[in-house]
């Protein structure tokens, strides 16, 4: 999968303690034919993954949403977590986030 050339992905950093579950939430618009995707393989049990639409107006079109997954961690260590926005039918992305997650014993 071509994640594409976009250098100015945003990173988030995020602290988290072992033996927990935490949520990565990216907010977005299916109706677009944009998708979220995980794209790093990453050594955090990844627990699910869903696409939320957020509450609109009955009848309305179009209304985003937000892609969220959620993690286990198992050991105190560091990790990344990378997701690219595209469209399944297009190679490129045209955004891409990186989640670095510290994971500490309690």
């Amino acid at each position: 999968m071509d994640g594409g050339s976009n250098t100015n992905q945003p990173v988030h950093s995020i602290t988290v303690p072992s033996h927990s579950t935490f949520f990565v939430q990216i907010p977005g618009n299916a109706t677009t034919g944009y998708e979220w995707t995980q794209v790093s393989p990453s050594k955090l049990e990844s627990a699910d993954s869903d696409y939320i639409v957020d509450k609109h107006p009955a009848g309305a079109l179009g209304g985003g949403g937000c892609w969220m997954w959620q993690f286990y961690t198992d050991k105190a260590a560091n990790y990344a977590i990378s997701f690219i926005h595209k469209r399944s039918w297009e190679d490129s992305a045209i955004e891409r986030v990186k989640v670095e997650v510290k994971v500490k014993d309690p």
